[in-house]
């Protein structure tokens, strides 16, 4: 069954490729609508995974997938039913999974076949890595809240919070030393918000995954902060060269005390990498809007946002608003086209409370 209430979670990034005529690549939007190919990036809303997933025969296509009478596993992304045929591809943590491992909150990328118009779609590939899993800390069930290596996580955009056998669980059932699985959203100040809680069966050395920007990096690439952690790469791992304070990377690894010790370095992008005049729909927190006034732009989640005399500003119920109520940490929804160096060019934005 669907979730009430807007969809919140890590930047949404929508983006359509079009084949015209001719072999050539185009960008349309119709009905106010994206078709053809693209990718969705949100948290899942609801699941219908249960149903064995059909062999649909050739490419991941929608019509080849209109076509089958077998029921298909689903998921509802940004307010899109995307069917999961038996040739998808669905990653979790890395791993080649199939849909049953998909979970309402999760965060996942969905790269896509079809029109999202109509509201459905056909999913090729889902991705899905948590943002963060590490033992609890502490436990502010009044402030709405719960802290994991140093961070404290809000639960006020939460979707789902469950047991690895999938008995619900609130957070007065967390306990320190509980190990968590998070996904959710940073706002303009680096804080999670949580869309999904998982907890896992604790064990005596688990692995400890998290996202942030890297502070006092040594000048040996040895060492680096991340929030209150201090990351030491294990024997035999060299970190990325293109490793700097405040790039924001995820790692994986072994934690004793205030040190992680980790097995895995990834740099991380602020959004998939988009081409140039592609359709974009894009939601979470606004980061930063220093260069409003004078560049006429702001940071959703990191993504540069160019506004334009015909950019619409839009309210909760429709209401007319205006520049003045973009400030950090305000939800949104953008809609526009992709420009260079990764700007999105805005025909509206619509404040998400």
């Amino acid at each position: 069954m669907e979730l009430s209430g807007r969809c919140r979670g890590l930047v949404a990034l929508l983006f359509a490729l079009f084949s015209a005529c001719g072999g050539g690549g185009s960008t349309d939007v119709a009905g106010g609508g994206i078709g053809g190919t693209g990718r969705s990036t949100g948290p899942i809303t609801a699941t219908n995974t249960t149903v064995a997933a059909a062999s649909v025969p050739g490419p991941v296509t929608a019509s080849a997938v209109a076509a089958s009478t077998t029921p298909l596993p689903a998921i509802t992304v940004n307010s899109t039913l995307f069917e999961i045929p038996d040739a998808a591809i669905v990653t979790v943590s890395g791993v080649l999974a199939d849909a049953t491992a998909l979970r309402v909150g999760q965060v996942v990328i969905v790269d896509f076949t079809g029109d999202l118009a109509t509201g459905k779609a056909t999913a090729k590939a889902i991705t899905y890595d948590s943002a963060l899993t590490a033992p609890v800390a502490a436990v502010d069930v009044a402030g709405g809240r719960v802290q994991l290596l140093g961070q404290w996580v809000a639960v006020d955009t939460l979707l789902d919070a469950d047991d690895e056998d999938g008995s619900p669980i609130t957070l007065a059932n967390l306990r320190p030393n509980d190990l968590v699985e998070i996904s959710g959203e940073r706002d303009a100040d680096n804080v999670l918000h949580a869309t999904r809680i998982e907890r896992h069966e604790s064990n005596v050395d688990p692995t400890v995954q998290v996202e942030g920007e890297v502070a006092n990096l040594a000048a040996d690439h040895g060492s680096f902060h991340l929030d209150a952690l201090t990351v030491v790469p294990a024997a035999g791992v060299t970190l990325p060269g293109t490793l700097a304070n405040g790039v924001r990377v995820e790692v994986e690894g072994r934690l004793s005390g205030a040190t992680l010790t980790v097995s895995k370095v990834e740099v991380k992008e602020a959004s998939p990498p988009v081409e140039p005049n592609l359709a974009v729909e894009l939601e979470g927190f606004i980061t930063a809007v220093d260069r409003l006034a004078d560049f006429n732009e702001i940071e959703v989640g990191g993504v540069t946002v160019r506004l334009t005399e015909e950019t619409t500003i839009v309210g909760e119920e429709d209401v007319q608003a205006d520049r003045t109520n973009l400030l950090r940490n305000v939800e949104v929804e953008v809609e526009g086209t992709s420009a260079a160096g990764g700007v999105v060019v805005a025909e509206q934005i619509r404040l998400d409370g």
